[in-house]
């Protein structure tokens, strides 16, 4: 038998994406064991890691360049595919947290559901589905208005570079 030729790197990576994917698969079985407080735990862990990952590419982004990101759309555009792809790779740490975090989402639908003297678990995953993304997405929408006149600057530096860019054609 002819000795195997050494993997190459690119093999080694489908290897390891392979068998992060089968890991992936039992813990989503897990989550979907739960219902909708393994939702709600997903969707806090996948919350907070964007939220997480949105400020630090933004700040990065601010400390490097001086700018707000949002001045320059095709850097925008490349924070934004490497977040996306970032978020894919830790995807399997984020079912894993989210499968231990499901139960004690459980516990708390359950408890605003009886507090709130609610028919069933389904209103409490609403609101704090609610809360969730209400806290989440606040973070990262509202990122440029705390400096509105830096964004501003920014906005008209990538408007006039634009104008510039046009009028040289």
């Amino acid at each position: 038998m002819p000795p195997s030729p050494p993997e190459s790197l690119a093999d080694k990576l489908k290897a390891w994406w392979k068998i992060n994917q089968d890991k992936s698969k039992k813990v989503k079985e897990k989550l979907l064991s739960y219902g909708p407080a393994a939702v709600l735990a997903y969707g806090l862990f996948d919350g907070v890691s964007y939220s997480i990952a949105f400020a630090i590419a933004f700040l990065g982004y601010e400390a490097q360049t001086g700018l707000n990101p949002c001045a320059n759309i095709s850097d925008l555009v490349r924070i934004c595919i490497l977040m996306w792809a970032g978020n894919n790779v830790t995807r399997p740490f984020r079912l894993a947290g989210a499968a231990a975090l499901a139960p004690f989402v459980d516990s708390v639908m359950e408890k605003l559901q009886n507090k709130l003297r609610l028919p069933n678990k389904l209103y409490s995953f609403f609101i704090l589905t609610f809360l969730v993304a209400s806290v989440c997405l606040s973070g990262v929408y509202l990122y440029p208005f705390p400096r509105p006149t830096r964004a501003l600057t920014a906005l008209t530096h990538s408007r006039n570079a634009l104008v510039r860019q046009a009028s040289a054609c």
